[in-house]
């Protein structure tokens, strides 16, 4: 596997098997926490991965297929592909986000569940490392099946980049969603 700085472009990871093997060996390597994160101001305006600040509730559609909305936390993650984020509007006008939730602090979640999440078990979810001293003991989501639509225009002027993942990150992030995206559907289970 090869890395941006001999390609210029992050590799691709597809294989299921390949995939598995590249998240648990992340989420087992002792120095990824550490060096979970990168530098705000490396690499372009905006990543995939991404932690934004962005006051917004979630929208969905209810079960009366009406528009409404949920409360949440400030914080998203961009999961839009870079490379879409950077193109002209006339190319690609929109970008999608997930909402990042609380889940709890040290103290409220159980053992089991704090294992699971720093090891990327759960399939429909990421976990973030705190990014910053002040959510140290505090656990933090994103939620794959909570897509948001978004304009780049609104992402560019109103959202403020709170954490820019390290390439070992990002291969992390990047691996989860495919895993999601690319889960056997469970049809012949």
């Amino acid at each position: 596997m090869t890395d941006k700085a001999n390609t210029g472009r992050w590799p691709p990871v597809y294989d299921w098997d390949e995939l598995g093997a590249v998240i648990k060996r992340l989420s087992t390597d002792g120095n990824l926490i550490k060096g979970f994160y990168a530098a705000k101001d490396v690499g372009p305006d905006l990543c995939q991965g991404d932690i934004i600040r962005l006051s917004s509730p979630v929208p969905f559609l209810d079960e009366q297929a009406n528009p409404a909305t949920e409360e949440s936390d400030d914080f998203w993650a961009i999961l839009a592909n870079t490379c879409d984020l950077s193109r002209s509007d006339d190319e690609n006008e929109y970008g999608h986000i997930i909402p990042i939730e609380f889940l709890g602090s040290t103290g409220d979640l159980n053992g089991g569940t704090i294992r699971s999440l720093e090891s990327y078990r759960y399939y429909k979810s990421f976990y973030f490392p705190p990014w910053c001293r002040g959510l140290n003991n505090s656990f933090y989501a994103a939620d794959f099946t909570r897509p948001v639509t978004i304009s780049k225009k609104a992402l560019y002027n109103c959202a403020e980049i709170e954490a820019r993942l390290s390439f070992s990150g990002w291969l992390l992030f990047h691996s989860c969603v495919v895993r999601f995206l690319a889960r056997d559907d469970g049809r012949f289970d």
